[in-house]
């Protein structure tokens, strides 16, 4: 998968026909030594999948590893600002 993930990435987990997940590549501070480590985030807030990540290249690699993730990379800031726009006309 010669994706390049980044964040705000847009994940999707699909077996099948069905789509299992859809996730979110985030950047998550955590305290003590641990630093900010890279997880997918549930797109409803659920929680996150897989753990966590010390950088885009390994959490690169555990998808390309899945045959069954599909990679989407949107603008997400751009994406919401422009629905957050349709909501108030």
């Amino acid at each position: 998968m010669n994706e390049n993930i980044r964040l705000g990435s847009i994940i999707q987990d699909w077996h099948e026909d069905s789509l299992v997940g859809t996730y979110v590549v985030t950047l998550i501070p955590l305290e003590g030594m641990t630093g900010s480590k890279y997880a997918l985030v549930n797109v409803n807030g659920d929680g996150l999948v897989n753990g966590y990540f010390n950088s885009l290249a390994e959490l690169e690699e555990m998808i390309s590893e899945e045959q069954s993730w599909k990679v989407f990379n949107i603008d997400l800031e751009k994406l919401i600002t422009y629905h957050i726009e349709l909501i108030k006309k």
